[in-house]
This record gives structure tokens, C-alpha cells and sequence, in this order.
């Protein structure tokens, strides 16, 4: 799952449309490699380990934020519409993979994770984008961590 959250930067003209909301998007991993090189002794955990992480994944779902769309005028003041049903972050999303490749199979491949190696985290991939241009900023950030081990009840 991807959790998203939408909403207005801090400065926020009214003028503008109010786009907000939150949630999770599943996605599907198609491939996988992980190969893990953990330190060895104590001597050489301050050097960490290294990991090489390759993942191919896709979207299978839409956000659902809300928009009120662009505003209209009356009496020289701006009114926003009623919130309706937006697809903000997905679209957007999208369109910042696009900027580093428009080929899927390149778009939605990571690669060049950080290791980290404790607390149950593994390692993370941190993408950025302008959403090709349409927002400010968009962070994603991936998370790999190990499966838990569960012990058997009787």
C-alpha cells in the first residue's frame, strides 16, 4: 500500500483550488531483487551494510481527494465550489515518474535504495518530483522492511 495525503501549502490563496484529502493506493510488486550485505562483527556495523535492491511495481488504484475546482466571482470576490471527487495525488504521481522515464518498465523500477538496517527497516528509496510541473513538490518515500517472524501456536 501507498499512503498519500493532499492539501493546501501554507500559503494558500482562496483563489485557488482547495485540493485535500488522504489515504492508501495498493500496489502490486511484479518483480524483485534484494540482495543484502549485512556487516559483519561489531567492528564494522558503524560502516553499515550494503544493499542492492532492484523492485518493478505498479499502481492499481486511484486516490480520492476532494477539489472544489477553480473558483468563480461574485460580487469581486472569489467563491469556491462545492468539493467533488478528485483523483489529485495519482494523477500527479504519475506524472512525476514520467519525468524521469515515460517507459513503464523504467517509470515504476527502483533502484539505488538506502540501507539501514535496523529496527526492522532494511532500506528506503526516497523519489521527488514536480509532478511534471504541477505542483511544487511531491516526496514518496518506499519503505523495505523484513518480514516478521511469528513463532507456531499449539
Amino acid at each position: 500500500m501507498i499512503t498519500y495525503q493532499t492539501g493546501p501549502l501554507p500559503q494558500w490563496n482562496k483563489c485557488d483550488p482547495l485540493v485535500q484529502g488522504q489515504g492508501t493506493v495498493p500496489i502490486r510488486v511484479f518483480q524483485a531483487f534484494i540482495h543484502i550485505d549485512e556487516p559483519s562483527g561489531e567492528l564494522n556495523v558503524s560502516s553499515g551494510g550494503l544493499a542492492k535492491i532492484e523492485l518493478l511495481y505498479g499502481i492499481l488504484g486511484m486516490s480520492q481527494e476532494t477539489s472544489t475546482f477553480w473558483h468563480y466571482n461574485l460580487n469581486h470576490e472569489c467563491v469556491l465550489n462545492p468539493p467533488r471527487l478528485a483523483h489529485f495525488w495519482s494523477s500527479r504521481y504519475m506524472r512525476g515518474r514520467a519525468e524521469v522515464d515515460p517507459d513503464p518498465m523504467k517509470m515504476f523500477l527502483l533502484r539505488d535504495w538506502t540501507y539501514v538496517g535496523r529496527d526492522g527497516v532494511v532500506a528506503t528509496k526516497t523519489l521527488r518530483s514536480t509532478c511534471g510541473g504541477m505542483c511544487d513538490q511531491e516526496v514518496a518515500t518506499f519503505t523495505l522492511k523484513e518480514r516478521g517472524i511469528s513463532s507456531p501456536h499449539p
